[in-house]
């Protein structure tokens, strides 16, 4: 019998017989199945909620992935049932049940505590790649973690969280035990694929792996990244064996022969090159793209090498002589990905603009065009039978595809977007939020409502500012837009539209009367707020800036940006004042004291520097952070600094001496903004993890988390309560146990800590 998905809400089926019948995801709310035989039955994925199974057989019954919310499992038989990432809370359980195998791989109440996800972490996936048989697929995004998902149904079994910023790879090891993932944060993560438990850290890198690939026996690891180096790990010990140099810029792929003898690689520098495996001898260099060379692929015989570069073309190489074979042209944008099919008639190969394209390798005809995601598609994989392709893309989606018809099988969702920037109000009653998702927001900070979301820019909203009055929110936009709102009604007043490129940075001037934007276009331009008439251009020998500050006074102004100094400005005549010269690496933000006389710098280096405004001299570091520092606020007092970092935490330090305080732990990701509320005794900062935590100054307690919702909004509290609104709001946010989603207010009364705030 058939009854996947059925809803049996309040049915009386005690004593029912359904030995083998098929539940998967039936939903089984105030039903009664005391005494019933469900040996064998499938039950996958299935929610059971005020359930009676006393003296119920679920001997040998798949409980994969189920959930039971006060269910009553009295004198009811579990011998070989599997209840792997099954949750079951506020349950009736046999206490020799409790202590037997088939509970060993559930999440039992009390035992382990639930996570709260929401939309806002996901970002879209960076990776694709199919376990060697075909029945998992494992993505990997920008949100810190890589997903592994089962083919046959397209359900995420499985999250491995562990790096500190965006995962930008990943691969399977030969036999299936192992996902090894790529990290932003330098590193590369080892992970068992059967009990998602992480089992080392390969750390040597000195920048972002964007590559990793595993030997063919399984027992060599190689990554690469913007260090411009490869290297190779001994995959049991995590031990490095060698590192291998020569390229001159960043090394984007990384691949082993089949035979794992050899190794090829693509870089920036526009070269492919092969390397001796065994001694790290270069081989061949192959001068091969007119631009970049971005991604290189063995054919399964390891007698051809596909390579895709900046030249919008896929090249096919003689492994042996280096002799180019073929070109295949049809892209529009750099080429980013190239793979093999497992028979190696085909290539797949994806660019920065448009659909994937799949090849004949014989005839360089091409094959099959993959359309269907509503953005850029980034990655794409093979299945082992090569039957079907995965492809990922900017849509947020994962796709599988039959290639022989190129019909769409399957679209697994789950990969929202980054805060990127945060400012109170000078009363401190409204905090503005702006984001990946294209919005800036402005919520109520006493009751944690979202009052406003201020939509009209296109792509990421970088910048937030309120004008000193209160009365005006400005944004700046990836659009090159910079928008000015109204902060009672949320309403567009105007917008400038100057900057061809990204607004990286605004800032208002003291007075209210003028805007300064950064950009990088290169000029550094003043606004009149009033007329939305460009005053002046800061240009002289000012490279592209993305950070701006006024002095207190509006005298002055700050500008600093990746690779350029940190300059001082005369606001009234646009001539530069001072270059503060000295230990100072790329600048992400500047900040001055409440006195004006001193400057803060957030770095890429990790480190946050403070200068003597009226000398350009350094006086003190601040260093701790083990991840790029990407803000920098002072308190309203001048007392305090704090910094926001890509290791997930924010800082706070003594200005005076340069002592750290402490640190402020939440956040799932990178923390991009920071800002101390006008009284001082509040710190609010927004992450990658899409979300805008409050924080008490004094004692770095944790207040309150808001998130952004698409529609709607939550304001959660760390004792666990939370209030949500929005239409569609059971999809906004779900709390995880093993694995297992439980819905907003499903588990409200079940779990103590979790319960909603009266409204």
């Amino acid at each position: 019998m058939d009854l996947r998905g059925a809803n049996l809400f309040g049915r009386d089926l005690a004593g029912v017989d359904w030995a083998g019948v098929d539940l998967a995801g039936a939903r089984l709310i105030h039903t009664t199945l005391a005494g019933a035989v469900l040996r064998g039955a499938v039950l996958t994925g299935a929610v059971f909620d005020h359930v009676s199974l006393a003296g119920a057989d679920l001997a040998g019954a798949d409980l994969t992935g189920a959930r039971l919310i006060h269910t009553d499992l009295a004198g009811c038989s579990l011998r070989g049932a599997r209840l792997r990432q099954a949750a079951l809370l506020s349950c009736a359980v046999d206490p020799a049940a409790l202590t037997g195998p088939e509970l060993a791989d559930a999440a039992v109440t009390g035992r382990d505590q639930a996570q709260l996800v929401t939309p806002a972490a996901f970002t879209p996936p960076h990776s694709v790649a199919f376990s060697p048989d075909g029945a998992l697929l494992a993505t990997a995004g920008g949100d810190l973690t890589a997903r592994l998902w089962d083919v046959a149904s397209g359900r995420e079994l499985r999250q491995f969280a562990g790096h500190t910023d965006g995962v930008e790879a990943v691969a399977f090891s030969p036999d299936g035990a192992l996902v090894a993932l790529a990290g932003f944060d330098a590193t590369v993560c080892l992970w068992e694929v059967a009990s998602g438990r992480e089992l080392r850290l390969l750390t040597g890198h000195k920048g972002p792996v964007r590559s990793v690939a595993f030997s063919p026996d399984g027992a060599r690891l190689a990554s690469a990244g913007n260090d411009r180096t490869i290297r190779l790990w001994e995959t049991a010990s995590g031990r490095s064996l060698r590192r291998i140099t020569g390229h001159s810029d960043v090394v984007w792929s990384v691949a082993f022969s089949p035979d794992g003898a050899r190794l090829a690689s693509a870089s920036f520098d526009g070269t492919v090159r092969l390397w001796d495996a065994a001694s790290g001898r270069r081989l061949h260099k192959i001068t091969s793209h007119a631009g970049a060379a971005r991604s290189v692929a063995f054919s399964p015989d390891g007698a051809r090498l596909a390579s895709g570069g900046g030249d919008l073309t896929v090249r096919l190489w003689d492994v042996a002589s280096g002799r180019e074979l073929r070109q295949f042209t049809g892209h529009t944008e750099e080429v980013r990905e190239v793979v093999f099919s497992p028979d190696g008639a085909l290539v797949a190969s994806t660019d920065s603009d448009g659909p994937a394209l799949v090849w004949e390798v014989a005839s360089g005809r091409e094959f099959r065009r993959i359309t269907g995601h509503a953005d850029v598609v980034h990655t794409v994989a093979f299945s082992p039978d090569g039957a079907r392709l995965a492809s990922a893309g900017d849509d947020r989606t994962v796709r599988l595809w039959d290639l022989a018809s190129g019909r769409q099988l399957r679209e697994l969702t789950g990969h929202g977007g980054a805060v990127h920037a945060v400012g109170l109000s000078p009363d401190g009653g409204c905090l503005a939020s702006a984001g990946g998702d294209g919005t800036a927001r402005l919520w109520d900070l006493a009751s944690g409502r979202q009052l406003h979301q201020l939509t009209g820019q296109d792509g990421v909203v970088g910048a937030v500012a309120f004008s000193p009055a209160g009365g005006l929110v400005a944004s700046a936009g990836s659009d090159g837009t910079v928008c000015f709102w109204q902060a009672a009604t949320g309403r567009e007043w105007y917008r400038l539209v100057g900057d061809p490129e990204r607004v990286c940075a605004v800032a208002f001037s003291p007075d209210g009367a003028c805007l300064a934007t950064a950009g990088l276009d290169e000029p550094v331009r003043l606004w009149d707020v009033a007329s939305g008439r460009r005053v002046r251009a800061f240009t002289g020998d000012l490279g592209p800036a993305d950070a701006v500050a006024f002095s207190p006074d509006g005298a002055c102004l700050a500008t600093a940006g990746f690779g350029e100094p940190v300059r001082l400005w005369d606001v009234a005549s646009g001539r530069r004042v001072r270059a503060f010269t000295g230990d100072v690496g790329p600048v992400n933000a500047v900040a001055f004291s409440p006195d004006g006389a001193c400057l803060a710098t957030a770095e890429v280096d990790g480190t946050a520097r403070l200068w003597d405004v009226a000398r350009g001299r350094q006086t003190r570091a601040l260093a701790g952070h083990a991840l790029s520092v990407n803000a920098v606020a002072f308190s309203p007092d001048g007392v305090l600094v704090a910094t926001a970092a890509s290791d997930r935490t924010v800082r706070l330090w003594e200005a005076a001496s340069g002592r750290e305080l402490r640190q402020l732990t939440g956040h799932g990701g990178s923390v991009y903004a920071v800002a101390f509320s006008p009284d001082g005794t509040r710190v609010v900062s927004g992450g990658g993890d899409g979300t805008v935590r409050l924080w008490d100054a004094a004692s770095g307690r944790g207040l309150a988390t808001l998130v952004g919702l698409p529609e709607g909004w939550a304001a959660l509290l760390p004792d666990g309560s939370y209030t949500l609104a929005g239409p569609g709001n059971g999809d906004a946010f779900w709390w995880l146990m093993n694995n297992v989603r439980f819905d907003a207010g499903e588990l409200d009364g079940h779990v103590p800590a979790i319960r909603r705030v009266p409204e």
